[in-house]
């Protein structure tokens, strides 16, 4: 029986150009943060950023006393222009799957849900990484990846800093958060000349400081008794000017998943920098031979693995380095101190 070829596509047809089209058409599951990256292009198939350079045998932090940046075992600091974090995964399709037939020659044909599907999946996961690229500078404060033989470390610790410990803890009956809400908005002005309106933090961290007196009863008159105002708090919620945006997911490092922010922090930073309308957080993409020397979005084709015993794949590329709009336009700022129960 002959393929309906309305839905079957020949490798051929399905072009870079017709792959872009199924990403713009795409929708994978979203990540709060996504909304607050912006994209950074460079013409060369480098970045130049301050980094630490560790052959890959070798790991182990080691903070020197009055020292005025981490000293790495193995390490030196060299300003450099670096390969980016490469992204690199294909959707295979055999002859067992659904979504592959074959014409008349035995050649491959592709379904057009097959490749939606594969494009969903794989946009999914470089989304991922990005989000976890992310997360890992605000939050560790460094971004570490292999680039061939050494291992790089991007220090953000001049970058993203940690601010003034509040004067009273957050998850304490006796605390004003409204005063220790503009001291935190006094302070990151006067290092930044903006001010902030916008903490990230994670789901504990949030539940802890609404049970402040203050805080509570600000989100239970603004939520009138209305069930669905007062679900959405477990994503957002409003106090004294700032939006506090709830991050859930949970990202990997190299000893395991790790909550989005530390419990008892969270990320002071902007919606958008005065300077530029940008967002603050940025995704630094290299122009190279692999995207076709366009950095503008990720790189589709279409893979033919084998005519004989006939497979294909739709290949994705993209490369990223975080980083941010400016310096100290992000602050890790201590709510409190959590309590572990042993």
């Amino acid at each position: 029986m002959e393929p309906d070829l309305k839905y079957f596509l020949t490798p051929e047809e399905i072009t870079p150009d017709y792959l872009a089209g199924v990403v713009d058409e795409t929708v994978p599951r979203q990540r709060e943060i996504l909304d607050l990256i912006s994209l950074e292009t460079h013409d060369t198939d480098v970045i130049e950023m301050r980094v630490y350079v560790q052959q890959r045998a070798r790991q182990a932090d080691i903070v020197g006393f009055g020292d005025r940046y981490i000293r790495v075992k193995g390490m030196k600091l060299e300003e450099m222009r670096i390969a980016p974090f490469h992204i690199k995964d294909a959707r295979d399709f055999g002859v067992d799957d659904v979504e592959l037939e074959l014409d008349g020659d035995g050649k491959p044909l592709l379904s057009e849900a097959g490749v939606a599907d594969a494009v969903r999946f794989l946009e999914n996961m470089r989304q991922n990484l990005q989000v976890n690229a992310v997360l890992t500078m605000l939050n560790e404060r460094k971004f570490t990846y292999d680039n061939g033989d050494v291992r790089l470390t991007i220090p953000f610790d001049e970058q993203v800093i940690n601010a003034t410990d509040p004067t009273l803890a957050f998850d304490a009956g006796a605390v004003n958060p409204y005063y220790e809400t503009d001291m935190l908005k006094e302070n990151f002005y006067q290092q930044t000349g903006q001010a902030p309106d916008l903490v990230l933090l994670s789901g504990p961290t949030s539940a802890n400081i609404k049970t402040l007196d203050k805080i509570g009863a600000t989100l239970q008159q603004k939520s009138t008794g209305d069930p669905e105002k007062a679900a959405a708090s477990f994503e957002e919620w409003f106090f004294n000017g700032l939006t506090f945006r709830v991050l859930h997911a949970k990202y990997p490092t190299q000893s395991g998943l790790k909550g989005p922010i530390d419990e008892g922090f969270g990320i002071v930073t902007v919606k958008q920098m005065d300077e530029d309308g940008k967002s603050p957080f940025k995704i630094h993409r290299a122009a190279n031979k692999l995207n076709g020397r366009d950095a503008t979005g990720p790189s589709y084709k279409m893979i033919v693995d084998s005519v004989e015993t006939p497979q294909a794949a739709v290949a994705m590329y993209d490369n990223m380095m975080p980083g941010l709009g400016k310096r100290k336009i992000a602050q890790r700022f201590k709510f409190y101190t959590p309590t572990f129960s042993p």
